[in-house]
């Protein structure tokens, strides 16, 4: 149990604690007891390392089901026969397996030689729960988030926000699919989303 772990999974927990109702409870069912102890952070830490395998997997179901089953045009696909739609399977396994091998030479390189580059110095020390850590500070594409928490007097209120940043941007991005690939998007709903995303992202920056 370390200083990074602990001190960040008791932020996570005191975020959390501020959603009406069910805060207190869902801090519990997460914890696995009344406070936060070595099985809590082991429980997590095993999440940790199986998430990304899980996310390896949609990936490759969704590459199979993009070579094997679509591969071409969406918006040609609409005014041609399946007969007469172009194959790239063959160029897209080539480019895929080309990326898959260069990211996974990469992983290795900072897994079995560089592994302490993506550590921060506080993972080496154990955790004392009576004080709490100078150095422990969010990363800096987390900054603008915790700006929010920070200049917002009500932790609630700062999540809210969070939340809907988050969703702005989700809203943004499914418009510039729409507007681009099938140009089926509102242009008032895509300004209002770039609008909406841009003013909550600099206001938690500028915080």
């Amino acid at each position: 149990c370390t200083m990074m772990s602990y001190w960040g999974l008791t932020v996570f927990s005191n975020t959390l604690a501020t959603v009406p109702v069910i805060g207190t409870w869902l801090c519990y069912w997460i914890w696995g007891s009344e406070y936060i102890n070595d099985f809590t952070l082991l429980k997590l830490h095993v999440l940790h390392v199986l998430l990304p395998f899980v996310l390896i997997l949609v990936i490759f179901m969704h590459l199979f089901c993009l070579h094997y089953f679509m591969s071409s045009d969406g918006f040609c696909d609409r005014f041609a026969f399946y007969c007469e739609r172009l194959c790239f399977c063959m160029w897209f396994y080539l480019r895929d397996m080309f990326l898959a091998f260069l990211i996974l030479f990469f992983v290795i390189y900072f897994i079995f030689i560089n592994w302490y580059f993506v550590f921060h110095e506080e993972s080496w020390v154990i955790v004392d729960t009576l004080k709490t850590s100078d150095k422990i500070l969010p990363e800096w594409f987390f900054l603008f988030l915790f700006g929010f928490l920070k200049a917002v007097p009500d932790k609630f209120t700062g999540l809210l926000l969070m939340v809907i940043l988050l969703f702005s941007l989700f809203l943004f991005i499914l418009n510039c699919i729409l507007w681009f690939v099938y140009c089926r998007s509102s242009l008032l709903w895509f300004t209002y989303s770039l609008i909406l995303f841009y003013s909550i992202f600099m206001s938690g920056f500028l915080a």
